[in-house]
This record gives C-alpha cells, sequence and structure tokens, in this order.
C-alpha cells in the first residue's frame, strides 16, 4: 500500500510538471503542450493508467496502433502456449507497421507522457518503432509502465537507446489497476 502511494504521489508530480501551459480543453489557436502517447496490449492495464493521466492533465491522448495485432501472440507466448511458425514470423516480422506513425499537431507538443507494456523483457515494439518514426527534437518523455522498478529502468535505457537519445525521464512503474490518484500524482519529474 506505500508503495502505491508513493507510485501515486510520483505521477501526480509529473503530470503537474508535464502540464504546466496545457489548457483544459484544446482550442483553436490554442499552443498544446503535452500529450499522452501510449500502446496497450490487451489487458496491461496501460491504457487505463493513461486515461487517468490524460484526465488529470486534461491533455489530449494519442494510441499507438500497429497495423496488426499482436498482443494475442503475446499472451499465448507469455502462458507457455507453443506458436505455429506462422505465429513466429508475425511476432518477430520486421516489416512492423504503425497505423498512423505520427499524431496529429506532433510538432507542438514538447511533453511526452509515454504509457509502454513490457514485451519479452523489453520496451513493446509498436513504442520502438514509433520513436522510429517521429521526430524527438525539443521533446521531453515521461515513460511509464506497469511492472517491477527493474523493468522500468530497463525502459528508461531502452527508450532512450542507452542515453543517446535525449529528452528521457527516468520511467516511473505501477502496479495493475492503479488508483486516478496514483497516476494523477506520479508521471513527471
Amino acid at each position: 500500500m506505500h508503495r502505491l502511494r508513493l507510485f501515486s504521489t510520483v505521477l501526480l508530480a509529473l503530470i503537474l510538471l508535464a502540464t504546466a501551459g496545457c489548457s483544459p480543453a484544446a482550442e483553436s489557436g490554442d499552443r498544446l503542450t503535452t500529450l499522452v502517447v501510449y500502446y496497450s496490449s490487451n489487458e496491461d492495464g496501460i491504457s487505463e493508467l493513461a486515461r487517468d493521466a490524460a484526465k488529470a492533465a486534461r491533455c489530449q491522448m494519442f494510441e499507438i496502433q500497429p497495423e496488426k495485432e499482436y498482443a494475442a501472440l503475446l499472451d499465448k507466448l507469455n502462458s507457455s502456449e507453443k506458436l505455429s511458425m506462422e505465429e513466429l514470423e508475425d511476432l518477430y516480422s520486421t516489416d512492423f507497421k504503425l497505423k498512423q506513425p505520427v499524431p496529429d499537431n506532433w510538432s507542438e507538443y514538447d511533453r511526452i507522457i509515454l504509457g509502454c507494456p513490457i514485451w519479452l523483457d523489453g520496451a513493446a515494439t509498436p513504442v520502438k518503432l514509433f520513436l522510429d518514426e517521429n521526430n524527438l527534437d525539443d521533446k521531453t518523455f515521461y515513460p511509464f509502465t506497469i511492472g517491477t522498478l527493474d523493468e522500468a529502468e530497463t525502459l528508461t535505457t531502452q527508450l532512450s537507446l542507452d542515453n543517446w537519445r535525449t529528452g528521457f525521464a527516468k520511467a516511473e512503474s505501477f502496479e495493475k489497476g492503479a488508483s486516478p490518484e496514483t497516476v494523477a500524482s506520479g508521471s513527471i519529474h
């Protein structure tokens, strides 16, 4: 419970920091500065946390969506079910594409709250592809995941390309089903 409150407090602080200058509702002519970007696979809880963060920050959201959904394959893999050769080829395909690689008005945002599940001990492939396909200059990223602190550290290292890619804050880790208060208190240093 103490750990959940700590995560809650940290996420709220992150959101408050990221939302400085964020208007309650996007109006024409307003400069939007914060965007919640996330990829969620099945029941991982990332979408709920992202929604809570966007609500608390009163900002827009963008869901990273692959052209082909891979969550069912990961579920099979995680439950130790055998995958067919075709499923393995799909899972490790280099022909991975996103439905919309660049969010609308991407250049207007300078703070990105980034929700990412952990896949096979690393950042989800759709999130990595999203970062590769966008201009990241002048943006600060506040990544979060559901998992352990070690997984959050691995996420930070991978997304920042071992600190080569600049603008990444230390990732936060939350428990699945974290309360809105928890999310609202921890995603921006």
